[in-house]
């Protein structure tokens, strides 16, 4: 396999808000409650996982927000989209922060647009 890297941060208070949605599932949405957590914390990951170079075909990137998003069970398919008329300038990512090719339903779903319509996943 490839080299590890790891992205190690110096022991502090970080601080984080949880939004849970209201639909069938056990999900979180995990945010910095304060900009030093956003900024020691989801800004580094960012850099440390290269997207603004990965997606650089696209243009300059920027992380306004970040979250980790944890689940271990939903009981039906929730599909929706993120963001509005964007004009295509703002995207979701999601991305695990380790291989989870070896789990067999720790996926995503996606609905394939029709012509016009934004991706749901």
């Amino acid at each position: 396999g490839g080299q590890k890297s790891a992205l190690v941060f110096k022991p502090r208070r970080w601080r984080f808000h949880a939004e849970r949605p209201t639909w069938k599932s056990d999900i979180r949405w995990i945010s910095a409650a304060d900009e030093q957590t956003f900024r020691g914390l989801f800004e580094p990951l960012f850099a440390k996982l290269g997207i603004a170079s990965l997606f650089s075909f696209l243009g300059d990137m920027a992380l306004f927000s970040g979250f980790f998003v944890t689940r271990g069970h939903t009981r039906k398919t929730h599909f929706h989209t993120d963001f509005g008329d964007t004009g295509s300038r703002c995207f979701t990512l999601m991305t695990p922060l380790y291989d989870m090719a070896d789990l067999r339903d720790c996926h995503l779903l996606c609905q394939v647009p029709t012509d016009g319509e934004a991706a749901a996943c």
